[in-house]
């Protein structure tokens, strides 16, 4: 069985990168409401909202429903 699921998460990109954690693009992308790039927000912030996030919330319920 496969299952393709989707997640995003809006924000921009910066000309310049801010912040010293995370990985990747983190310094350089800021999420939508924020002024804050993903490598100056706490992990715990950046984790609730990123794609991987609220992809794995679709897993997570699809899972569920197949219980049911």
């Amino acid at each position: 069985r496969e299952l393709t699921v989707w997640g995003d998460c809006p924000g921009v990109i910066l000309d310049a990168p801010r912040g010293q954690d995370g990985f990747g693009y983190d310094p350089l992308f800021v999420p939508e409401g924020y002024d804050r790039s993903f490598a100056q927000l706490p992990m715990e912030v950046k984790n609730s909202m990123s794609h991987r996030a609220r992809a794995l919330a679709q897993v997570v319920e699809w899972m569920k429903e197949r219980r049911a």
